[in-house]
Order: structure tokens, then C-alpha cells, then sequence
């Protein structure tokens, strides 16, 4: 998952918060960790880790929609990749 905004301290903020929402069983969730800006845009990542494929999507897409629907982190966009390589 990747959290982008104008300032830095908003898309750790965010990243933060999915931290400590997602919490799929078996699970390591490691991060958040910054990735270089792009386009003006600073970005932190969360990676999950997980034997249980569809667990860790319902639990990071959960976390994504609850901390993507609070006004405080209007400006920051979401970024989830199933699959990175």
C-alpha cells in the first residue's frame, strides 16, 4: 500500500494509520517506509506479508477504505498492488 500527498507528514500520518488497522491473521506488516517523492508528491509504503492471500487483501482493503473515508486524510491518495514485483 502506498500513501502519497503534498507533504510528507500527511502521508506518514496515513501510513501510520493503515499500520495499525491492518491486521490479517499470520501476518507481518512491514513499513511504513518512505519512497523517493514523485511528481511533488511524497509517499511512504506499508508491505504485508502473508500465507493467506485473501485475508491480507480484505484487510488491507478495509483499512484503505476507513482511513481513505476520514476527512483528516482528504489529501493523501491510496495505492494498493496485489501483487509487487
Amino acid at each position: 500500500v502506498v500513501c502519497a500527498a503534498p507533504e510528507a507528514a500527511d502521508a506518514g500520518a496515513a501510513a501510520a494509520e493503515l499500520r495499525t488497522l491492518i491486521e490479517p491473521p499470520g501476518a507481518a506488516v512491514l513499513g511504513p517506509a518512505p519512497l523517493f517523492a514523485l511528481r511533488g508528491r511524497a509517499r511512504r509504503q506499508l508491505l504485508v506479508k502473508a500465507a493467506d492471500r485473501p485475508a491480507a487483501i480484505a484487510a488491507a482493503g478495509a483499512a484503505v477504505d476507513a482511513v481513505g473515508g476520514d476527512r483528516a486524510y482528504r489529501g493523501v491518495a491510496f495505492s494498493v498492488d496485489v501483487d509487487p514485483q
